[in-house]
């Protein structure tokens, strides 16, 4: 039987309000490791700002001027938000994020009470504990995943990046996976959320915007900003194997490796949450 909601989400959630300024958004996420922050409004929930909405400010510095301190959450929240209850199946949260193309559900009771938030980290702990032997990686995975070569210039991976449905890019050294870029790595290296990462090994205790960054280091490469070696999986493995790597090392891909570690796909998170959908 596919779990309640309930079961999994996470509580209590935390928020903000519409007024503030978007900079104690940053410093929620930074404070407690998360990569949203629900927006209320007497109570009730009236938008959401993930660590998607900064790439707005991050990789459009001429539409943002503005300090992070004089722009309003209001501004760049994610609206209508779209909720689920806490009876409802992740299989139904599953089929909403697909349908809405929305990475996390805001949890409201029947009294219209926030109670939690239902993300697609959430939805791997399921999968991982719930659904062993169901699917392989195979089925699943994206068989033509973006690459790039370790000395690519950093401008054509965000190029790729923004004029792609696919948020990640995998780094190949001679066939081989030797590296992973993901929007939502740039942007917590850009915006401090783990200063201990390797990502962007040798600039990110420095620079606080891309603006900075490119104008000081104008010869970033792919192999500055990859996580470096990549934990693999083979297609003919458990979907449920993948998911619970992706969830026990915080990652939000595995590439998908041949018996001689050449790449051959990508599995993610996007690819786990569609196939609950399908369970």
């Amino acid at each position: 039987m596919v779990p309640k909601v309930s079961s999994f989400m996470s509580s209590p959630v935390i928020t903000a309000s519409k007024e503030e300024p978007l900079i104690n958004v940053r410093n929620l996420m930074l404070t407690h490791r998360i990569g949203r922050v629900v927006i209320l409004e007497h109570g009730k929930v009236v938008g959401i700002v993930c660590k998607s909405d900064f790439s707005r400010i991050v990789f459009n510095r001429k539409r943002y001027l503005k300090p992070l301190n004089a722009i309003r959450v209001d501004e760049i929240m994610s609206t209508p938000v779209y909720a689920i209850s806490p009876n409802k199946t992740l299989k139904s949260a599953a089929q909403f994020m697909l349908k809405h193309e929305v990475s996390s559900l805001p949890v409201i009771d029947s009294n219209g009470k926030l109670v939690g938030i239902i993300t697609k980290h959430d939805i791997l702990k399921a999968f991982s504990s719930k659904f062993h032997n169901i699917f392989k990686v195979s089925d699943f995975m994206v068989k033509n995943p973006l690459t790039v070569s370790p000395t690519h210039s950093i401008y054509y991976v965000i190029d790729l990046l923004l004029q792609s449905e696919q948020k990640k890019v995998i780094v190949v050294d001679g066939g081989r996976p030797v590296g992973i870029i993901t929007k939502s790595e740039i942007l917590n290296a850009l915006l401090g959320v783990d200063v201990n990462s390797p990502t962007v090994k040798h600039t990110h205790r420095f620079f606080k915007t891309l603006y900075e960054l490119i104008e000081t280091h104008p010869v970033l490469i792919a192999s500055d900003f990859m996580m470096e070696n990549p934990i693999t999986i083979a297609q003919d493995e458990d979907l449920a194997m993948a998911s619970d790597i992706m969830v026990k090392n915080r990652i939000e891909c595995l590439p998908v490796t041949d018996s001689k570690g050449f790449l051959i796909g990508l599995i993610s998170k996007d690819n786990i949450v569609r196939a609950l959908k399908e369970v």
